[in-house]
C-alpha cells in the first residue's frame, strides 16, 4: 500500500513539474508576444505625434504673430460705467 501511494506521488509531482514547465514556457511567449506588440503601438504613438507637432508648427507659422498684452493698458470701454455690469453702472 505505502509503493502505491509512493508512486503516485512520485507520478504526481513530476506531472506538475512538467505543467510547471509548461506555464513558465507560455508566460515566456506571451510576454514576447505582448512586447512586440507595445513596440508596434509605441511606433505608430511616435508617428502620430511627429505628424501633430509639424501640423501645428506649420499653423503657427503661417498665422500672424500676436503681439503680447501690456498688462498696463486697460481696454478702452474697462472704466467706470462700461456695461453692464452687476452693480449697475451700465449706461442708460
Amino acid at each position: 500500500m505505502k509503493r502505491k501511494i509512493g508512486r503516485l506521488c512520485m507520478v504526481l509531482g513530476a506531472v506538475l513539474i512538467l505543467c510547471a514547465a509548461g506555464l513558465l514556457g507560455y508566460n515566456r511567449w506571451d510576454a514576447a508576444r505582448a512586447e512586440k506588440a507595445s513596440q508596434e503601438v509605441l511606433g505608430e504613438l511616435e508617428q502620430t505625434m511627429q505628424k501633430t507637432i509639424t501640423e501645428h508648427r506649420q499653423e503657427n507659422e503661417t498665422a500672424a504673430p500676436q503681439p503680447a498684452p501690456d498688462p498696463e493698458r486697460r481696454p478702452a470701454d474697462a472704466g467706470p460705467g462700461a456695461g453692464n455690469d452687476h452693480r449697475g453702472g451700465g449706461r442708460a
